[in-house]
């Protein structure tokens, strides 16, 4: 994946992240400005667009996700305080969406809060780990919502640390404050269930 930008003196490629480097791929949104941030050890690549652009846009990160994905893995069938959302494809977190193809089965995510409030949620699939997270914006007045998607394929390592999921993902660091009890609880079932890590807590600082 490159950007490329027609800009004097020397138009030309600014970022290049090979698919296999890609840590994360993730969309923010705050009123009607957008951002695709992909994330990868030795950089960052930005694209900033407008709403007008979204279809867009989130048809091509879908399609981006998907060939950096992997191949799927398993998903437990039970969590403990964690809903199946595999039927579920209500935009909770609009305009940023979860994404979820028909062949997305045994989805699970932790409990999203109440529309207007910050609210949290995070999501397992066979290819990748979602977490959403939305909150009351007063400039622009309306929602700031943003999403991060990571590769299980390149999630070496986890921990939760005061409030926050710290992940090591294809060699880079990320670190995503999960807002609420109920998504450090969901993170937590997740290192505990899927990272085969059982001495996760969720309360470690």
């Amino acid at each position: 994946m490159a950007l490329w930008v027609q800009a004097l003196p020397a138009p030309g490629i600014r970022v290049l992240v090979p698919l296999s480097e890609i840590a994360a791929i993730g969309q923010q949104a705050n009123g009607t400005r957008r951002q695709l941030l992909v994330t990868s050890r030795t950089g960052r690549l930005s694209v900033r667009h407008d709403a007008a652009r979204d279809t867009v846009m989130d048809g091509w990160t879908r399609r981006l996700r998907k060939r950096t994905a992997g191949e799927p893995a398993s998903v437990p069938a039970d969590y403990h305080g964690i809903r199946d959302v595999t039927h579920d494809r209500r935009r909770t977190f609009t305009p940023v969406a979860l994404g979820l193809d028909s062949g997305d089965d045994g989805v699970i995510a932790g409990r999203p809060g109440r529309a207007g409030r910050t609210t949290c949620l995070l999501a397992v699939t066979p290819c990748e780990l979602v977490i959403l997270r939305s909150a009351p914006s007063a400039n622009p007045p309306g929602l700031r919502a943003d999403s991060l998607c990571v590769p299980r394929r390149a999630i070496t390592d986890a921990d939760i640390r005061s409030g926050s999921l710290v992940l090591r993902s294809a060699g880079a660091d990320l670190r995503v404050g999960l807002r609420s009890r109920k998504a450090v609880a969901a993170a937590s079932a997740w290192l505990e269930q899927v990272l085969n890590d059982h001495d996760r807590s969720g309360t470690s600082s």
